[in-house]
This record gives structure tokens, sequence and C-alpha cells, in this order.
């Protein structure tokens, strides 16, 4: 007697005679070797990853990688298509058929993302791998010959589409040269507007100096309309002051020419001395001219 334990994600069908016995998830039994065969189906999802090569539509060659997951969900169908029989002591597969089943997936990945790549430009693949991906996936998940096999394609990712190196080369030429383009481009965009700014700062500062000028044009106007009347002004008043003196001056002298020359002169002399003149010389011929006009009024 021999004892088989099963883990929780191996599906363990157990044969005797060539009929089944038992079967389930994670089993555990006791078997009697010569005459028992265990097949043993992993549930876990198993990991596919794949590199190809393909041609653009734009006949340019790449090279694509990724991942492709999978996992059995139907036993019956993987029985009857895959050998999964095992050495119970190990569980070392008797045959090859889990190997070749990824080898299945991996090629029908390959034909499925060679119709997506095929059908697209060099561009289009580089910009749009996951939009490829997705693609692929459908395609795969709808494939009636992996289906037959009773697994289901968990996920597929394409991680990466690279060109050769000479056109790899080629295009971050072209990209590097368009980013410098458009550097220029930026360059000039903010010269032309540092110009534009300047010419609106130097309008700017012309408007505001024929503002000035132009008030003080007019007050240079006002400033003289301002002294010509203040000239006329002072001349009227000089005209008027004038006037006003010849008057008063005509009216002293009324006055001075009805007095007797002898009191004018008594007059002269009074002021002489109210002013402090200390020595007077009054010749005879002074005083006889006066005394004589007296006389003579």
């Amino acid at each position: 007697m021999a004892y088989l334990r099963g883990e929780p994600h191996e599906y363990i069908v157990h044969y005797v005679g060539g009929r089944i016995k038992r079967q389930g998830q994670g089993l555990a039994f006791w078997y009697i070797p010569f005459n028992s065969s265990i097949s043993i189906i992993p549930l876990n999802v198993s990991d596919v990853p794949f590199a190809f090569q393909d041609v653009t539509a734009d006949f340019q060659t790449v090279t694509y990688q990724g991942q492709a997951s999978f996992r059995i969900v139907d036993t019956e169908a993987a029985l009857a298509r895959l050998n999964l029989a095992v050495r119970p002591r190990t569980k070392v597969p008797l045959g090859q058929d889990l190997d070749l089943l990824r080898q299945r997936v991996a090629n029908a990945v390959n034909s499925s993302a060679s119709m997506e790549i095929q059908s697209r430009e060099l561009k289009d693949c580089l910009r749009n791998f996951e939009i490829i991906s997705q693609a692929v996936l459908a395609r795969i998940r709808s494939d009636v010959a992996i289906q037959s096999y009773g697994i289901e394609i968990v996920s597929l990712v394409i991680t990466s589409i690279r060109p050769t190196p000479e056109v790899s080369k080629a295009l971050e030429a072209e990209f590097r040269e368009g980013l410098l383009r458009r550097a220029d481009e930026a360059i000039y965009a903010r010269r032309t507007a540092a110009i534009q700014e300047e010419r609106k700062i130097k309008e700017t500062e012309l408007e505001t100096d024929l503002s000035l000028e132009t008030r003080r044009r007019e007050l240079i106007a006002l400033s003289s309309e301002n002294q010509i009347l203040e000239a006329e002004a002072r001349g009227q008043a000089l005209v008027a002051e004038g006037k006003y003196k010849l008057e008063q001056l005509q009216a002293e002298t009324a006055i001075w020419q009805s007095l007797d020359p002898a009191v004018l002169a008594a007059q002269g002399m009074r002021e002489l001395g109210e002013k402090g003149a200390d020595h007077v010389t009054i010749t005879t011929e002074v005083l006889s001219a006066m005394l004589n006009q007296s006389n003579v009024r």
C-alpha cells in the first residue's frame, strides 16, 4: 500500500484497472501501486512568457515580448486531450503534455499578435501596444482550439514592441529633431512675445511723452497768457499811478504858486533846519531876488 496526499491546487484522478475510482481536488488516500494510475491536473495559474518577431504593415521588423497566463478550468476536457499521469511518489509527470500546452498557448499568442501587428504601421504598433494586447487576448479567448484543452486565458500583456536598432535610431533622430524644432518654435514665440511687449512699452512711453508735451504746451500758453495779462495790469496800474502823481504835483504846485516868495523862502529855511542842515549859504543875490520877487507881487 502507498499513500498519496494532494495539494489544494491539484485535481487528482485515481484510476484502477483503467476506470476512475476517485477524483477530486486536494485528495489524500491509500492506493495499491501495481494496479493504480494517477493523474494530477494543476489548477493554479501558469505563466507563459513569449518573445517573437513580426513585420508591420509598412514592412518594418519588430520584436514584441510579454506574458500570457492561463489555468485549467475543465478537467474532463484536459484529461481527454492531455496525458497528465504522474509518478505517485514524486508527482513527476510521465509525459510532457503540460510543456506542450504552454507551447500551444505561446503559438496561439504568436498567431493572434501577428494578425494585429501586420495590420498596423510601425508607429501605431509602438504607440498602441496596450490596445494590441487587449485585441490579442480577445482573439485567444475565442480560439476554439485553445478552448478544447479546457483552459482559460486569464491575462495577456505585451510589455514592449521594439523595432530594429537601425530603425530605432532613425525614429529617435526624427523624434529628437521634432523636439528641437518645437524648442526653436518656443524660443521664437517667446522672442516674438518679448518684442511685442517691448513695442507696447515703447508705445506707452511715447504716448506718455506726447501727453506730457501736450500739457507742457498748454502750460506754456497759459503762462504766456498770464504774463500778458499781468503786464497789461501792471501797465494800467502805472498809468493810473502816474496820473494820480501828476494830479498831486499839479495840486501842490498850485498851492506853492499862490504863496509869497518870502514865505516860501522861510518855509524852505525851516525845512532845512528840521532836516539838520549844518551850513546853508545864501548869497545876497539870491536873497535880493527873493525879496524883489516878493515886492513885485
